[in-house]
């Protein structure tokens, strides 16, 4: 995997991941959103439902926890993860943790860490960590850390889950320069620390001058509703210390459920990869993206259009409120997803009013066909930000 820098400016950098070994014809341009899965499949979209929205290559994002159950599968075919899943033309990244499920608390060892599946938690070590990666060979992977982690955590919980980072890692990264079954697959640092700057520039100091292709900017405990309720200045900040201390061409991923504002923060202190959990999740909930991003005045611009739901976030709406029972638009004016195009917000509140499966479906394709044209305008707005500077 080649990851090539096209230019920084002071709203971010765009850049390109290329020359990936399995898809050798494929470039995807950073900042990039990856398709978070749940079993090897965006959450209520077949593979069919997915190519309504794009006839695009994708980069997937596969939690480990929730292909425990290839393992046996893959290890004993000839397929990688992709093959297996029916995606073979897509780009996976393997991560410890699954971005739409918090962590509880309390169940990572000294040297094991909890992955947390539907039927409950299973203890993974060093060892059987690798051997899933070279069952799966998904084209990049973090490796194993102790990310379970918060705010709250202590001094004494910080140093262990750095120490039992720094201990995977050194496992991890021996395994992978001798495994001949993963010498396709790039390989990426995790970092960890919590939300204590001096713990995290530990570990990052240690990291960065590593073989690696990249770092997992980890530890932050903010699956879920949790990333979206983040204290994002301070998260901006830690980033901002992590990212000082690492090298500038490496690639550098940020797992999480991070508001849409968050995540433009974030995109201008320097980091090219996130997850798709946010439209997951707002989906989930019956809820759909309707927020705007101004690539030439870098701001958002929002619709108010709650209903009753006083709890909605000011990027969302509701289209389980009885507001909408007789509201005959589209979700969104002007928006060319499939939903937009093809359904109302009454057909819609019915279909969530009714548990009908569909409802679901389509909110996910308008949350994910949303969310992927903000990142196409967060990349307009660096090469805008690129040309006003040099016109200055």
């Amino acid at each position: 995997m080649k990851f090539s820098l096209q230019y920084i400016t002071k709203k971010g950098r765009l850049g390109s991941i290329s020359e990936i070994e399995r898809l050798p014809l494929a470039a995807f341009d950073t900042p990039l959103m990856l398709f978070t899965t749940s079993g090897g499949t965006v959450p209520h979209l077949t593979h069919e439902t997915l190519e309504m929205m794009t006839k695009k290559s994708l980069a997937l994002q596969l939690p480990l926890a929730s292909n425990l159950r290839a393992l046996a599968a893959t290890r004993e075919s000839k397929f990688n993860i992709a093959e297996f899943i029916g995606m073979k033309e897509s780009l996976t990244l393997c991560s410890v943790n699954d971005p739409l499920v918090p962590l509880p608390g309390g169940f990572n060892q000294k040297n094991s860490v909890a992955v947390w599946k539907k039927e409950g938690r299973e203890s993974v070590n060093e060892v059987a960590y690798m051997d899933a990666m070279e069952s799966l060979r998904p084209d990049l992977y973090q490796t194993l850390c102790d990310s379970e982690t918060d705010a709250e955590s202590t001094a004494k919980r910080l140093q262990r889950s750095v120490k039992s980072t720094a201990g995977f890692f050194e496992y991890c990264l021996e395994r992978h320069k001798n495994s001949k079954v993963l010498e396709k697959s790039s390989i990426l640092a995790s970092l960890v620390g919590g939300f204590c700057s001096e713990r995290r520039r530990q570990l990052t100091k240690e990291m960065a001058s590593q073989p690696v292709d990249g770092f997992v900017i980890d530890g932050f405990n903010v699956a879920g509703a949790k990333g979206e309720s983040a204290k994002v200045e301070l998260v901006r900040e830690l980033v901002k210390e992590t990212i000082a201390d690492l090298p500038e061409a490496k690639l550098r991923v940020l797992p999480g459920c991070w508001s849409p504002e968050a995540l433009w923060d974030l995109v201008q202190e320097g980091v090219d990869v996130f997850d798709s959990s946010l439209p997951t999740a707002v989906a989930e909930r019956g809820s759909a993206l309707t927020f705007k991003f101004c690539p030439k005045t870098k701001s958002f611009s929002y619709n108010f259009e709650h209903g009753g739901e006083n709890e909605l976030k000011s990027y969302e709406i509701s289209l389980k409120d009885k507001t909408y029972f007789e509201r005959l638009e589209p979700i969104l004016e002007g928006c060319e997803c499939v939903a937009c195009k093809n359904h109302t917000k009454a057909y819609i509140h019915h279909l969530m009013v009714t548990k009908e499966l569909l409802g679901h479906v389509l909110l996910m394709l308008h949350n994910l066909h949303h969310y992927q044209l903000f990142f196409d305008k967060m990349r307009e707005a660096i090469r805008e930000d690129k040309e006003e500077t040099a016109e200055s």
